[in-house]
C-alpha cells in the first residue's frame, strides 16, 4: 500500500533507521538482531519500486552485519577540510551569539565532528538571550570538559535514582586507570562495566556502566577484529582530558608524576614503541592544569 501510494505521487518513501551500532539486547553489547534479519528486511523492501532503505552505522561494525561487504557503503569522515570547518563552526556560533575573539588562529580541529560543535555551543550559550564573548583556548577546552562531565554525572544520578554521585565519580577514575594501561586506549565491555559496577548482580537497567555508555558524547563502543567489541573514546581530546584528570588526582605534585615510572615510559621516554596514543592529547590538558 505504502509503493503504490507513493508510485501514484510519483514519490519515493525511504525508511532509516540510524545508529545499527546502538543496539543491544539484555546488556550493553552489540546485538545480533541486525546480522540475523537485517538483510531480509533489506531483500523485502528492494521488491518495490519506489521504497528504499537507509541505515547508518560505524564502519568498524560492518562486517559484524554483512559476511560480504555491501557494494553501496557511503563512509562519512566529519568536516576533515579547513574551509569547510570554518564555515560550519561560523554558522554555529553565529546562530548561538557565540563571538569568537581569536576565530581566525584558534584551532578548530575538535570540532571536526559537528556533535561536539552543538554541545559545545549549547553548553556555552543555549538560551541565546545575550551575545558571549570568547577566546577559544585550551582554558576554555579544559572548562567545557569539566562542565560537560559534571553535566553527565547530574543525568546519570536522576535517570538511575542514585542517592550520590559517589559509584559514577568512581567510575570515571576506574575507567580512566584502565584506559590509561592500554595504550592504544580501549578497554573491553567487561572492563569498562566493572569500573562503574561494582555489584555483579546488578540489572542492566539499573547499570551505570550503560547509562554513562549509551546517549553521551564520551564513550563509544566499537568492534576489532570482527567480533571483538570494546570501548573507547569519542575523540582523542575527550580522551586526553579525562586521563590527565585521572594522572592529576593521583599524583598530587609535579615531582610525584614525573618520577612516576609508567609516566616517564608511556608519555615523556624516547621510545615512541612505548607511548601512549594520547599522550599528546593527556600533555595538553597537564600543561593548562
Amino acid at each position: 500500500k505504502i509503493n503504490e501510494f507513493v508510485s501514484a505521487q510519483n514519490k519515493r518513501c525511504f525508511f532509516i533507521i540510524d545508529a545499527l551500532n546502538e543496539t543491544t539486547k539484555s546488556s550493553i553489547g552489540f546485538s545480533s538482531i541486525w546480522s540475523d534479519h537485517l538483510q531480509d528486511l533489506i531483500n523485502q523492501i528492494g521488491l518495490f519500486s519506489h521504497l528504499y532503505f537507509i541505515c547508518t552505522l560505524r564502519t568498524s561494525y560492518v562486517d559484524s552485519i554483512w559476511s560480504i561487504r555491501p557494494s553501496n557503503l557511503v563512509e562519512i569522515r566529519g568536516f576533515e577540510k579547513l574551509p569547510q570547518l570554518n564555515a560550519l563552526c561560523k554558522k554555529y556560533f553565529l546562530f548561538y551569539k557565540i563571538n569568537i575573539s581569536n576565530f581566525h588562529t584558534a584551532d578548530l580541529s575538535v570540532f571536526k565532528i559537528p556533535l561536539l560543535l552543538d554541545l559545545y555551543c549549547r553548553l556555552i550559550n543555549e538560551p541565546r538571550i545575550q551575545q558571549k564573548d570568547i577566546s577559544l583556548d585550551m582554558k576554555t577546552y579544559l572548562n567545557i570538559f569539566e562542565n560537560y562531565i559534571s553535566k553527565v554525572r547530574k543525568e546519570v544520578q536522576r535517570k538511575l535514582n542514585l542517592q550520590k554521585q559517589k559509584l559514577i565519580v568512581t567510575g570515571f577514575s576506574q575507567s580512566s586507570a584502565r584506559f590509561f594501561q592500554n595504550n592504544e586506549a580501549i578497554i573491553s565491555i567487561d572492563e569498562f562495566s566493572d569500573a562503574f559496577d561494582t555489584d555483579n548482580s546488578l540489572t542492566t537497567d539499573n547499570s551505570i556502566a550503560r547509562a554513562v555508555l549509551e546517549g553521551y558524547l564520551i564513550f563509544i563502543k566499537d568492534v576489532i577484529n570482527h567480533n571483538n567489541e570494546i570501548v573507547k573514546h569519542t575523540q582523542q581530546e575527550v580522551g586526553g582530558y579525562l586521563l590527565a584528570k585521572y594522572l592529576n588526582e593521583k599524583f598530587p605534585s609535579i615531582d610525584e608524576l614525573l618520577k612516576d615510572a609508567q609516566f616517564q615510559e608511556k608519555i615523556i621516554s624516547n621510545n615512541p614503541s612505548l607511548h601512549h596514543q594520547l599522550r599528546l592529547d593527556i600533555l595538553k590538558f597537564l600543561i593548562s592544569k
